[in-house]
């Protein structure tokens, strides 16, 4: 007697390892791709705090005024210290450009709310 699998039950593990890759594979690339959010999160939340920290040095240039917007460039920021360049954007493994703005609102509460943009319009 020959000792071996035979056709049909090679077929049938190949059969039912393929189905729990499709049932398992969604989950782990969605787990991947919520973990870069989470990261590139840290990295927006990393730009605003240093933005955050440049408007309070630089009061008198950004008051705290309601309704003004205030454009502040990425480059500005590393030229001044606050960031390290380059600086990265994990969701997506490129680097974010320093001509980017950080555009800063004031809102109704007189607390700044940030926002990274390509293309920024301050009001004085």
């Amino acid at each position: 007697m020959k000792k071996g699998f035979t056709i049909i039950e090679l077929l049938a593990v190949v059969i039912i390892m393929s189905l729990l890759i499709l049932i398992i594979l969604p989950n782990i690339l969605n787990s991947v791709s919520n973990k870069r959010e989470d990261v590139s999160d840290s990295a927006k939340k990393m730009i605003y705090d240093a933005t955050d920290i440049y408007i309070k040095e630089n009061s008198e240039i950004y008051p705290n005024t309601s309704e003004s917007t205030y454009c502040i460039k990425l480059e500005t920021l590393v030229n001044s210290g606050k960031l390290v360049e380059p600086i990265k954007d994990l969701k997506n493994d490129k680097e974010v450009p320093l001509s980017y703005y950080v555009k800063s609102s004031v809102n109704e509460y007189n607390q700044f709310d940030y926002e990274l943009v390509e293309e920024c319009e301050q009001t004085p």
